[in-house]
């Protein structure tokens, strides 16, 4: 895990690409470096994940209460603990703001389960029988989500 701190110029071109993006205000002040993403931390962690050319909030972190929601049902929930795409059959809610190609927040019953990219917009979600409507990117234990523990246990925030 390489740490770098970002200047004044880059901190503001993430800001505002975040903002757009995420439509969530971070100012990043230190990038971790991991295989596969950029973990951005400043009193919170927002990680750039370069597979998905996707910015989303950690899990853990209270920004991800500010993205669009998928609530599941409980059927859903072992599989996507293990890293399984949301599919149409297993979501009871849909969020209005969900948007494709943005980050959704899933949840069953208020328990934080996944980040996950949309693959449809709300509208045709909603009217989906079946298929993928977000593509699992981050939960708990994946090599990300560990990562950021190992940070915090080590530097705190």
């Amino acid at each position: 895990m390489k740490i770098n701190y970002l200047s004044k110029k880059e901190i503001k071109q993430l800001s505002k690409e975040i903002m757009e993006r995420v439509g969530i205000d971070f100012q990043p002040e230190r990038v971790l470096e991991l295989d596969g993403a950029l973990v951005l931390v400043n009193k919170g962690f927002m990680i750039y994940d370069k597979r998905n050319d996707a910015f989303y909030p950690f899990l853990a972190d209270k920004m991800a209460e500010q993205l669009p929601q998928l609530e599941v049902d409980h059927g859903a929930v072992d599989s996507i603990r293990n890293g399984a795409n949301i599919m149409r059959p297993g979501i009871t809610r849909i969020d209005s703001r969900l948007k494709k190609g943005s980050p959704a927040l899933i949840k069953c019953n208020g328990e934080l389960l996944a980040i996950a990219i949309s693959q449809m917009d709300y509208a045709e979600a909603a009217s989906a029988q079946n298929g993928v409507v977000a593509r699992n990117v981050h939960r708990p234990g994946d090599k990300t989500w560990n990562a950021i523990i190992e940070f915090i246990k080590k530097y705190g925030i």
